[in-house]
């Protein structure tokens, strides 16, 4: 399944005490602007059933390009000639774009309004797909990639923000949960179509793309622009870069790793460590941090490693099912067909957790979907021969995450402080969106060096079962570390009070007084509210 569900699997279980905290909005006289033409698309009044063509064709548009991009990877290789490692780049310099430009961006929709960088960024987005489509220079075409991964990543982070700047306050949250049905529909479509133009040839998904982000920029036109905050929102565009070269090094020396010059690999980590030490002391200093430090103790921690260890094995099988496929000389259609059962089993656990959760602890739930993806990685392990066991296997991971995905966004929010809850609410996807880079290059360093150091020759099924076999190992050794820290290093919410087996000595939350943080655990007072 493939690692661009980050922003489906962002919760559409967002609890009803996390207030979405929205800018002050002024919308006297707001008809007598010249961009209102639609009524149900004022600011504060909007309608969900107006902003739908363009919350739809804006998903499609960024949808399909890592949906379709992921799945063509094998049929990438071929035409550029170059290895597995070098042309999952074609992802991860997407992701590093993503990661460190999608705040910067937010911040620039607050500053000149949201539909306004939606027109730029649609505009943009249509040039440069229509450029991926022609260019048959592989570092060209990364070039493009990241300029498109940056793109994207503003797309998507300032359509939430218009979302919630539209909806009326009461209703804010859920048009957010609205806007998760309508992707998680969207992810069952795309992967089969996705799958059709690649067979067809690979380059037609980049003028799908160009399509629906030339219609997106018609969308716009009957939105108003929400008003802007008189104090213009500050960039930590420092963080930002420090961030990007502290990431981009190390996925390098995978890729490194990969051509087995160990010196350059080891050259490239200690680069990585310098730069994460730099970003550190820049984001302590930052009056507007791309990571709230201050944030970062436990149990935040710990559900965020544990997200990533799961995010890790999710990005790694929907990297390795295009490959296998490839390998056993099955055409990128029947990808997208499995593609899209992950996504309706997906959505039917979707629909299906809000009941769960009511009745039983989170916390539970997470530690039971944990413990039974443990057993289904040691089959992983035993069965990697068997194609058709893998994608069973495959099947059965990215359904069962589903529990850990929609649940983890809101406990993390709910674990700091309300006040804090804004300066949050981006670490997850940012936290998820930079390891999506680095499973790429460190998942294809492991296949590449594995089968090449096995093979007796091209084909050889048995050491392309052995590289399989040592990733599925790498991935149960991630499953088990995110299982202990659930287990030992993490407790229940304070409005899970009520539930089945709940104790008000097992709450953890996250206290910050006077500017000192603590890891405490509530007393049963702090939890009833005396």
């Amino acid at each position: 399944m493939s690692s661009s569900h980050n922003e489906v699997k962002e919760s559409s279980q967002l609890d009803s005490e996390i207030q979405i905290q929205m800018p002050q909005l002024t919308i006297t006289n707001m008809t007598k602007q010249k961009r209102c033409k639609a009524q149900s698309l004022l600011p504060g009044q909007a309608k969900f059933v107006s902003m739908m063509p363009l919350l739809f064709l804006s998903g499609i548009t960024c949808f399909m390009d890592t949906q379709a991009t992921n799945m063509a990877l094998p049929y990438m290789q071929k035409d550029f000639k170059i290895s597995e490692s070098l042309v999952q780049w074609s992802l991860t310099i997407y992701y590093l774009a993503q990661a460190s430009l999608s705040i910067p961006l937010a911040k620039l929709g607050e500053n000149i309004g949201q539909v306004n960088i939606l027109l730029i960024l649609f505009v943009l987005s249509t040039g440069l797909n229509i450029a991926l489509f022609f260019v048959k220079n592989f570092p060209a075409f990364l070039v493009l990639r990241f300029l498109s991964g940056a793109v994207c990543g503003g797309q998507l982070v300032c359509r939430t923000s218009l979302v919630r700047k539209l909806a009326p306050p009461e209703k804010a949250q859920a048009y957010i949960q609205y806007l998760q049905i309508l992707l998680s529909i969207m992810v069952i479509i795309v992967p089969l179509l996705a799958g059709i133009l690649i067979d067809i040839q690979w380059r037609w998904v980049y003028i799908a793309c160009a399509a629906s982000a030339f219609l997106n920029i018609f969308t716009l036109i009957p939105y108003t622009n929400p008003e802007t905050p008189k104090e213009k929102a500050k960039f930590d565009i420092w963080g930002c870069i420090v961030l990007f070269f502290a990431i981009g090094f190390l996925d390098l020396a995978f890729t490194i790793l990969s051509t087995y010059h160990y010196l350059g690999c080891g050259i490239l980590v200690v680069l990585s460590a310098i730069f994460f030490a730099i970003f550190i002391f820049v984001e302590k200093r930052a009056s507007d941090p791309v990571l709230p430090l201050q944030l970062m103790k436990n149990p935040v921690v710990s559900y965020l490693v544990a997200n990533i260890c799961s995010f890790y094995i999710g990005t790694g099988f929907g990297y390795l099912l295009p490959q296998t496929f490839m390998f056993y000389g099955h055409p990128a259609s029947q990808t997208g067909v499995i593609t899209m059962a992950a996504a309706i089993g997906m959505l039917t656990i979707s629909l299906f957790l809000p009941k769960l959760s009511k009745r039983f602890l989170n916390k539970y739930i997470m530690v039971a979907s944990f413990s039974v993806n443990v057993f289904t990685l040691v089959c992983a392990i035993i069965f990697s021969s068997n194609v058709y066991a893998f994608i069973g296997i495959m099947l059965i991971y990215q359904i069962v995450y589903t529990f850990l995905s929609q649940l983890i966004f809101p406990i993390t929010l709910l674990s700091v402080p309300p006040q804090f809850t804004s300066q949050m609410s981006a670490v997850p996807t940012t936290a998820r969106t930079l390891a999506q880079g680095v499973t790429m290059c460190a998942v294809s360093m492991i296949m590449q060096v594995s089968y090449d150091s096995m093979k007796t020759g091209e084909g050889d099924k048995r050491a392309w079962a052995n590289a399989m076999r040592i990733n599925m190992i790498v991935f149960l050794l991630f499953q088990i570390i995110g299982l202990i820290l659930l287990v030992f290093r993490t407790g229940y919410a304070k409005n899970e009070n009520g539930k089945k087996g709940f104790r008000a000595d097992k709450v953890r939350q996250l206290k910050i007084m006077n500017g000192v943080e603590e890891n405490s655990v509530l007393l049963r007072e702090n939890v009833e509210g005396k």
